[in-house]
């Protein structure tokens, strides 16, 4: 009897933890601020210690990198999408009837990573820089001929803004539910749970959110002004339009357990500069600059990237400014966030070189970091260091360390993202634990151009589906990836790298 019983309990325990498994966990929340003494602004730093194989021993494809970047893209879209040969597994039925606490249609836009919800504030600063990757280096995309495709990729996501934002009082910066999502293994076809949409109204309070949407429409109304000029106009308005949202509701958007917001001030002022750069308007100009001078924007960050625009916000500043003292001192508080990331500073490298800032995703940081440097020294700010440091990253993440580390290209790739419906079989067959998240083997599909979190700080990275912390893929995390090979591969055209 007592046997029976131990065994009905086991039994028991073991349905709960099934029934209660959640297969992905929020992030550990970064410090905001970098404590470390700022780097003298000298090129003596020596690049030998970070850099373990060329691009010309390898032959790193850039090109090919971001054709394949474009294309995980493809492979995260929701709702109503085209038929894609890229992305064959992918099928049209998904997500569609996403709405609105009063019906509005909320369908569109993109997955988070490996779950299914649409989270705002990552989606929209993955399309700020993906726009301004576009915008500075579409001579790499003519030449991947990427160049509709990426284009059609931000419009995606800005036709799926825009019906976020119904009225001039109320902005939906999430539709899904990730406790219930992350609970859940199957591809995004077959969605059958709850996806409430999550709203910010009158008395509440989401600037950051708001600003970072303000941000990516403008980005995208300047990569449409040659292309569509009305749709240009339509993408302008509606982030004139979200800005005096974010003034009317400052503070940080509802606090849950993922993507949780620090700041609201960095955003802002992100989002003024890029309608300024996209307007002319020269009061958006004066607004960014008047919140960066009184809002303590100025502070060294600790990692740019969703949360914290200070960095990329004082790039662009310095090359907008009309003011030569102004950009100068813009550039200086750039140039001191990223000469602490150059070899010998105040950021740790592994020992194979990877600049490792945190052990969760830790390439995204590299990534990120590496991008703005490529951007920088394409307005030239230390082009020389600047140049060599993101490229040892990228060499990096594509195979000097031994392997790549992005889905499908380069050598030994990673073949078990922690990617839903990458890891299903044929959308004939039935999705279940043991055919997709416990299969032993590849993903059923290859989730072309996704890049993985990454190793630890010490270089040790296993090729494993159930390790969300170094394999899980996410849009923010190549939208850094995409901006540095683009910038790199424009590079290679110039005849600036050889």
């Amino acid at each position: 009897m007592l046997r029976q019983q131990c065994s009905l309990l086991l039994l028991f325990a073991l349905v709960a933890h099934t029934a209660s498994m959640v297969y992905e966990q929020p992030a550990p929340i970064l410090p905001i601020d970098d404590p470390w003494p700022d780097i003298a602004d000298e090129d003596s730093y020596d690049f030998g210690k970070a850099v373990r194989m060329s691009k010309r021993q390898v032959g790193y494809d850039y090109g090919d990198a971001l054709k394949a970047s474009v294309q995980f893209y493809e492979a995260q879209l929701s709702g109503n999408i085209p038929e894609n040969d890229r992305v064959y597994w992918r099928k049209p039925d998904s997500a569609q009837s996403d709405s609105g606490n009063f019906g509005e249609d909320l369908s569109g836009g993109m997955y988070d990573a490996g779950d299914h919800v649409k989270f705002n504030l990552p989606m929209a600063w993955t399309t700020t820089m993906l726009a301004w990757g576009y915008i500075e280096f579409e001579a790499a995309y003519n030449d991947t001929g990427e160049a509709n495709t990426i284009r059609e990729i931000l419009k995606w996501n800005c036709d799926y803004f825009i019906k976020c934002h119904p009225n001039p009082d109320l902005y939906y910066h999430q539709v899904g539910d990730p406790g219930i999502d992350h609970s859940v293994w199957d591809r995004p076809e077959n969605i059958s749970m709850l996806r409430p949409a999550y709203a910010i109204g009158e008395g509440e309070t989401g600037s950051d959110v708001a600003g970072e949407t303000a941000a990516a429409l403008a980005g995208c109304a300047k990569v449409f002004a040659d292309y569509d000029p009305t749709y240009s106009a339509q993408c302008l308005a509606t982030a004139q339009s979200l800005y005096s949202f974010a003034e009317s509701h400052l503070g940080t958007y509802p606090q849950q357990t993922f993507y949780v917001s620090t700041n609201y001030w960095d955003e802002m002022a992100w989002a003024a500069i890029w309608i300024y750069w996209a307007s002319g308007n020269v009061w958006y100009q004066a607004e960014a600059e008047t919140l960066f001078a009184t809002k303590s924007l100025s502070v060294k960050s600790y990692a740019a990237g969703w949360n914290d625009k200070r960095e990329p916000l004082k790039l662009l500043l310095s090359v907008l400014s009309t003011n030569d003292e102004l950009s100068k001192s813009y550039r200086g508080y750039f140039k001191t966030y990223i000469n602490g990331w150059l070899p010998e500073a105040s950021v740790p490298y592994t020992p194979l070189g990877l600049v490792c800032r945190d052990q969760w995703g830790s390439l995204r940081w590299a990534a990120n970091t590496a991008a703005l440097a490529i951007l920088g020294a394409h307005y030239d700010v230390r082009a020389a260091a600047y140049t060599t440091f993101a490229l040892t990253q990228l060499d990096y993440i594509l195979g000097s360390s031994g392997h790549s580390y992005v889905v499908g290209v380069g050598e030994n790739p990673p073949v078990e993202p922690h990617h839903r419906a990458s890891s299903c079989p044929n959308i004939t067959e039935e999705c279940t634990n043991t055919n997709s998240f416990n299969y032993e083997g590849p993903n059923h599909h290859v989730l072309r151009g996704a890049m993985v979190g990454g190793p630890d700080c010490n270089d040790v990275w296993f090729d494993n589906r159930a390790d969300y912390v170094r394999n899980e893929v996410a849009c923010d995390y190549n939208a850094g990836f995409q901006t540095l090979v683009a910038g790199v591969h424009s590079m290679v055209l110039g005849g600036i790298i050889v």
